[in-house]
């Protein structure tokens, strides 16, 4: 089976990577080992990493992934940037026949969590 990467990044200026990893979480409580899924149950997964102001790592898979296919790995990094920080999302391993379809979805929500600072 083929896998591809996603990689989408952005910046937000006078904000630190602290008040964007909290932005992230959406006020939720996060622990190592959590498992998560979405309302709708498109995805699911675990979180894998949490490092506070500097990045969350996820496990994920979504009911249109093979049987077979391994879980993904998600990973968004805060680092500072030219007075405010740098957010990268990354998802490695997506299955090739879903990478369209994850690369889409993550255009659509990139900064869902972070639309109050845009």
């Amino acid at each position: 089976m083929k896998y591809g990467d996603i990689s989408l990044s952005t910046e937000f200026i006078n904000h630190s990577p602290q008040e964007l990893y909290e932005a992230w979480r959406e006020g939720e409580e996060m622990q190592e080992g959590q498992k998560f899924e979405t309302p709708d149950g498109y995805l699911w997964g675990e979180v894998v990493k949490l490092e506070p102001g500097e990045r969350i790592v996820h496990s994920v898979r979504s009911r249109d992934f093979p049987a077979d296919a391994e879980a993904a790995r998600t990973e968004v990094k805060f680092e500072k940037k030219n007075g405010g920080t740098r957010m990268t999302v990354t998802h490695e391993g997506v299955p090739e026949a879903q990478r369209e379809a994850f690369e889409a979805s993550w255009k659509k929500h990139f900064d869902r969590p972070m639309k109050r600072y845009l």
